[in-house]
């Protein structure tokens, strides 16, 4: 067995609710687990023998059957002068995690206001507050279906470009 097949085992993991847990294997280690009735039978499945990653099965299992509510969604938001580029064009409603990078030498800020169907901002406007050059600003903000304006909200910077566009689905 090459040196790459040994150590290629203990790059596998298991991924729980987005956490990744690498695997370890073998029967030495299940049984310091406290788990040698796992390691010594044949036809246990893969994930009982291994300590870590039949534990976060298990806890993945219990994390759905509580009914937590899913992972947010995530958009970076870079800023430029005088640019908006998006991470995707679109995100599912429901909690976004949005992400405002200032790329550029001035700083900036984020608005997001949903549109009705003529496009005009309907309800209120979230906001992430200005962030310095080489910095970066948070929100998690609940989004509803439909189409939401981005906009930097700083003197003539969204006359000069920067504003875009996001499609809640």
């Amino acid at each position: 067995m090459s040196r790459v097949a040994r150590v290629r085992p203990a790059l596998v993991g298991l991924v729980a609710g987005g956490l990744l847990i690498p695997a370890v294997g073998g029967a030495t280690l299940a049984r310091a687990a406290g788990h040698a009735e796992h390691a010594r039978k044949a036809d246990a499945p893969a994930l009982a023998r291994n300590p870590v990653g039949g534990a976060a099965a298990r806890i993945g299992t219990v994390l759905r059957a509580a009914g937590t509510r899913r992972n947010p969604g995530r958009l970076l938001v870079t800023a430029t002068e005088f640019r908006l580029a998006l991470s995707r064009p679109a995100v599912d409603r429901g909690v976004v995690v949005v992400e405002l990078l200032v790329a550029g030498e001035d700083p900036h800020d984020l608005a997001l206001q949903r549109l009705d169907r003529r496009g005009r901002p309907t309800g209120r406007t979230l906001h992430i507050p200005r962030v310095t050059p080489d910095g970066l600003g948070e929100g998690e903000f609940r989004l509803a279906k439909g189409v939401w304006r981005l906009t930097c909200t700083l003197p003539g910077h969204a006359r000069m470009g920067m504003k875009a566009t996001l499609q809640v689905r």
